[in-house]
């Protein structure tokens, strides 16, 4: 990763190890690089790198062993309850949830797919395309993406009126430990405007989510566009 100088480094440190366990690249309880590697590779002092430590270890994220090193906190095995997707969270709003798929495919993951899936590169992945609606009203575009080994036969289908956080739990008994979203603003394009049944181009959120299991596994990646205005979404935050 290279630095820039629009703030201090030992944050933008911070910031990357932080993104690297929350996505699941650095798995729970795995060793971080020394102290001499971290400095080579992001190219700072040896004060820098460990003041990027210091503050990883007191907000929790990272533990430091004497005479060891430094490791990624493990996570408490916490299991997800419903109300945390976005199905159960239409349906507590009192609207009906439903999806359309548009596309759904099985594809070899890239390097970067298996990187963050844990896997090997060319394993394959299930990948969804859908759009999402509370009653009538498109709320969401999401594209899905699953490890084939663990979901080897799901049924894109049943997603239309089911919760795939139901359907990875009860069907492929996936205990799910805690998940992590990154949001930013993005202009939609034509098309996806045509889907949300838009009249104006103006920034909606886009989410880039990840779901982690008990394991350690990441199980779950997502980047969706959402419609703010419809929908109110709350994010819980396991550290």
């Amino acid at each position: 990763m290279k630095l820039n100088s629009t703030m201090p480094l030992y944050y933008q440190i911070v910031t990357d190890i932080k993104q690297q366990i929350q996505d699941g690249i650095l798995k729970p309880g795995a060793k971080l690089p020394a102290e001499s590697a971290m400095c080579q590779s992001y190219q700072v002092s040896r004060v820098t790198v460990r003041n990027a430590l210091e503050e990883l270890c007191a907000q929790g994220i990272v533990k430091r062993v004497p005479n060891k090193g430094h490791f990624a906190a493990k996570i408490k095995n916490r299991q997800m309850t419903n109300s945390r997707s976005m199905h159960s969270a239409i349906e507590a709003s009192g609207k009906v949830p439903s999806s359309r798929i548009i596309t759904m495919d099985t594809r070899p993951a890239t390097s970067a797919q298996a990187h963050l899936f844990g896997i090997e590169q060319g394993s394959p992945l299930v990948v969804i395309y859908r759009v999402r609606f509370a009653d009538s009203t498109p709320v969401s575009l999401e594209h899905i993406y699953l490890p084939g080994e663990i979901f080897a036969g799901i049924n894109p289908w049943d997603l239309e009126h089911q919760s795939l956080v139901r359907i990875m739990q009860e069907q492929f008994h996936v205990e799910i430990a805690y998940s992590n979203q990154t949001l930013t603003p993005q202009i939609p394009s034509k098309q996806q405007m045509e889907l949300l049944n838009l009249s104006s181009r103006r920034p909606l959120v886009a989410v880039s989510s990840s779901i982690v299991d008990t394991e350690g596994r990441v199980v779950k990646y997502t980047e969706s566009l959402q419609v703010t205005e419809v929908m109110e979404y709350t994010f819980t935050w396991h550290g």
